[in-house]
């Protein structure tokens, strides 16, 4: 979008002029446009001299709706995260909500800036997030995708309070490198990935030590991992590091997939030249461990924005996405559909085996009836085995998915999670053709 790149080289300077207008003008909106001679202008306008209607009843409604409470409204907004800083821009002594409008011709888009700080090792940081409303064709385009149910909204956990706050956390981790630095360690979003604990941990770190370490690599590649997104880490003896409960976790799964469909005398060598969906891969944790571990053919990452944009910068990081890499981050409207005929029953898609295994890690049971739809019909008929963590124990449901996975493989079992986890309860669906 034109001016963006101003707005965040010259951010500094636009707040300090933002705030001199306003106490010489009062409350009004920084204008970005362009003049005659296609040079960028940038003028400050108070309510009262502004002729737009669009814009004056946009800029009252975003005040309005603030009531003194800086809180983000994800929810089908555009935002933008800016840089981040340290020092507040002379003259300004609290960052406060500004209003930039972005003007393309006649038209406008008006976008609210709402203060935020962040305090890492000490230091404070301030930053603002741009938010603005959709595009109208941009609304319309993403009403006719959630109606196809292709996209990531059919998350049953988005809409409440935890899901909104860790589709929050993703968005700014995603954008400010001080919060990337320690997102996994954040509440809101451990409350969805990565609440296992200490003693948890310990479970896990002896019963790896029991299947046998060396059977995965050089541990220190699995520590590294731990490096990237400040994880609360703990000093394990089995392991002989400081390691974080959910790498170790991921580390856990790795066997237990590896023995589920190749048996432990294969053990981790069954994942060799494996093409791999993974439907709900958070963050990138279980890819990076598996391409720690094995020397896999193609990795397919799927998930919602903006966890799909932070599990690719995790990768990155981590060195799992570079030149030589096949992985995949993608949103579930980017998974190549079959058929788009609404009439055309799961029975009848072309039976190929585009992955030889689906993983889904308590991702896919947290779908609603529209969403497990769009991967019964686009999905499953596709891959060869299937690894599905579940949190569903109502009975009626449960064996609904049952069956219906049945139409697609010839071996469907429920498996223990082993260590059991002393507060969620959970098991495993293991599929086979």
């Amino acid at each position: 979008m034109e001016f963006i790149h101003l707005i965040r080289e010259k951010q500094q300077e636009l707040i300090r002029l933002y705030h001199l207008e306003q106490e010489q003008k009062d409350m009004g909106v920084m204008v970005f446009r362009k003049d005659a001679h296609n040079n960028a202008q940038v003028i400050y306008y108070p309510l009262e001299s502004i002729r737009s209607t669009y814009i004056v009843q946009r800029l009252r409604a975003m005040v309005l709706a603030m009531e003194g409470n800086n809180e983000l409204k994800l929810e089908n907004r555009l935002i933008i995260t800016l840089p981040q800083f340290d020092e507040l821009p002379e003259g300004v002594d609290v960052p406060k909500v500004m209003y930039f409008c972005i003007m393309d011709g006649p038209s406008g888009r008006l976008f609210q800036l709402i203060p935020q700080s962040t305090e890492v090792d000490g230091k404070l940081y301030y930053y603002y997030q741009m938010i603005a409303d959709p595009d109208p064709d941009e609304l319309e385009k993403m009403e006719n995708e959630k109606a196809r149910g292709v996209r990531g909204d059919t998350w049953t956990i988005g809409p409440t309070e935890n899901g909104k706050w860790f589709k929050q956390v993703c968005l700014l981790a995603l954008g400010n490198e001080p919060l990337f630095k320690k997102f996994r360690c954040a509440r809101e979003f451990r409350e969805i990935i990565g609440n296992e604990n200490e003693s948890y941990g310990e479970q896990i770190a002896q019963a790896l030590e029991a299947r046998g370490l060396d059977e995965l690599g050089d541990i220190r590649n699995f520590k590294y991992l731990d490096e990237i997104g400040g994880p609360d880490k703990y000093y394990y003896a089995e392991i002989g590091w400081e390691m974080s409960p959910t790498t170790l976790r991921y580390m856990n799964t790795a066997f237990d997939i590896a023995d589920s469909f190749g048996g432990e005398d294969e053990g981790i060598d069954w994942f060799e030249d494996k093409k791999i969906i993974e439907v709900g891969g958070g963050y990138g944790g279980l890819c990076s461990v598996l391409h720690q571990a094995a020397d896999l053919r193609e990795y397919t990452l799927v998930e919602i924005e903006p966890v799909r944009g932070l599990a690719e910068r995790y990768l990155t990081e981590a060195n799992v996405i570079n030149n030589e890499s096949t992985v995949n981050v993608v949103t579930p409207q980017g998974v190549e559909l079959e058929s788009d005929d609404p009439e055309l029953e799961s029975a009848e898609l072309t039976q190929g085996e585009d992955w030889d295994l689906l993983i889904s890690e308590y991702a896919f049971c947290e779908l609603n009836q529209t969403g497990m739809e769009f991967y019964y019909r686009n999905v499953f008929p596709r891959v060869k085995n299937c690894y599905l963590g579940m949190n569903i124990w109502e009975e009626a449901r449960k064996n609904e998915i049952l069956a219906r996975l049945q139409e697609f493989f010839t071996t469907v079992e429920e498996h223990k999670v082993t260590p059991e986890h002393p507060q969620w309860k959970r098991y495993i669906i293991v599929c086979k053709k």
